[in-house]
């Protein structure tokens, strides 16, 4: 018996839905196994941290732009990490990487917050999960006086001949 080519065609490409669909039943057995999911994954974790804040913010008490700082022995990866979970978790608010806003944002899994010195700063909220909510205190003049002031020597400057150029 022999086939039209339509008809080959067609048994072809059956052929080929088939082997692919069966070289990933595998991957839908295990989906199947794991659904559903019973452990939180740790964005989720990290999210429901943040639960007090986002209260805070529909309450208020927080807009704009706030400031982040996280534990000072995170390596490079981790604070990044911490620091996009927070983004995540405080949206629509805009986090910052810097204590250089009003209202910081500290995220201190381990219960010690650690702040940068030289810096006053008000504990506003502590919320569960190590989560803490600072307002930098404004300086009086007073403060100011402790404050060290280091005026860079100037630089020597090479000099420059002023005059007419020739290439007019």
């Amino acid at each position: 018996m022999r086939l039209n080519r339509e008809t080959a065609i067609k048994i072809i490409v059956i052929l080929i839905v088939m082997v692919a669909a069966l070289s990933h039943v595998r991957y839908v057995k295990k989906g199947l196994q794991d659904f559903p999911y019973t452990s939180p994954d740790d964005t989720t974790i990290h999210d429901t941290r943040f639960a007090a804040l986002r209260q805070a913010r529909l309450d208020g008490k927080i807009a704009g732009v706030v400031g982040f700082i996280t534990e000072p022995s995170y390596e490079d990866r981790k604070r990044s990490t911490s620091y996009r979970r927070t983004q995540y978790a405080a949206a629509p608010l805009l986090v910052k990487d810097s204590v250089d806003q009003e209202l910081i944002v500290g995220d201190f899994p381990s219960g010690v917050p650690v702040l940068p010195a030289g810096r006053d700063y008000e504990l506003l909220e502590t919320c569960p999960g190590q989560v803490y909510l600072y307002r930098r205190k404004e300086m009086s003049v007073a403060d100011t006086k402790n404050i060290p002031v280091i005026i860079p020597a100037p630089a020597e400057l090479p000099a420059v001949k002023v005059g007419v150029s020739e290439n007019r």
